[in-house]
């Protein structure tokens, strides 16, 4: 696929058993995670990717797995392909969870509170 309206990302994600976040491994992106494995867990999908750090990290919490190498990559598809779809939806359930837990606006709150309250704590000591 070239370029998709943004509109239609919902129905291709929905469409999908798991996402793909293919990468480079390179140490710029193994503290990061782009907004493409967060809209893969508001999606209810789970994903692979081909990072270490932290892109593993919450693709293997959330239900989805990581793949070191081309052959392990393969090997990962082949093995969603054969999935059950009860099982995959079971993943899609725990990478939601996961998103909301992790990355939603009360997880997110709650960190910037904690930041904020240690900023004005550490300027008053």
């Amino acid at each position: 696929l070239g370029p998709v309206p943004k509109d239609r990302v919902r129905e291709l994600l929905a469409a999908a058993d798991v996402g793909l976040h293919l990468l480079r491994p390179a140490p710029v992106f193994e503290g990061a995670l782009p907004t493409k494995a967060l809209e893969y867990l508001g999606a209810h999908l789970p994903f692979i990717t081909t990072v270490p750090g932290l892109p593993r990290e919450v693709a293997t919490q959330s239900g989805g797995s990581f793949a070191a190498t081309t052959d392990d990559l393969a090997s990962e598809m082949v093995r969603w392909a054969g999935m059950p779809r009860s099982d995959r939806e079971e993943r899609g359930r725990t990478a939601v969870a996961y998103g909301r837990e992790h990355f939603g606006r009360d997880a997110v709150a709650d960190r910037l509170e904690a930041l904020l309250r240690s900023l004005v704590t550490a300027r008053t000591k």
